[in-house]
């Protein structure tokens, strides 16, 4: 029994490796069609749903990422002219983030390409099994964050997922 579990739990690894693989390929193409990559694109809608502008700090939490990568984000998309920062009118210590004009213009042409795809899928499948699959992956997020693995890095390349499934491919 204990093999057993200790398989599946393997797998499940495994599985959730691809997962990763398959988002970094559509990733690049994120990058390859809009010139951004997967971040700096939930970075533009966070701040395209905002009522207001963010701080970083705030835009961190939302994003579930390290104010130092949120800086680097928004480096990436200041410089591209996307998103500005400005100083909040009543208290010029603190930074926030919002989009510029050009920003908004081409965040309301945004295309979440993985997402699409997602959704297009999972309209295929039977209605208890997307409930199904919804709850697992809950289970799946509740389990890893209670663990501390959210800012864990896999150590596994995106491309060496593929050839671990497959040592065919590659």
């Amino acid at each position: 029994m204990n093999n057993d579990i200790d398989f599946k739990a393997k797998t499940v690894v495994l599985l959730l490796r691809r997962v990763v693989g398959l988002v970094y390929q559509y990733s690049r193409l994120m990058l390859k069609e809009y010139g951004i990559t997967s971040p700096q694109y939930v970075a533009l809608k966070a701040l395209a749903n905002a009522e207001e502008p963010l701080s970083s700090v705030a835009l961190s939490k939302q994003l579930k990422v390290t104010p130092a990568n949120v800086t680097a984000i928004v480096d990436r998309l200041e410089n591209k002219g996307y998103v500005k920062r400005t100083r909040k009118p009543h208290d010029r210590r603190t930074l926030q983030l919002e989009l510029t004009e050009t920003g908004a213009e081409f965040t309301s042409r945004l295309v979440d390409l993985m997402e699409t795809k997602v959704i297009e899928q999972l309209l295929h499948l039977d209605p208890k099994d997307v409930d199904a699959l919804l709850r697992t992956l809950e289970k799946l997020v509740n389990l890893m964050d209670q663990r501390g693995f959210e800012e864990a890095v896999f150590a596994t390349e995106p491309e060496d997922v593929f050839r671990e499934l497959d040592p065919n491919e590659g």
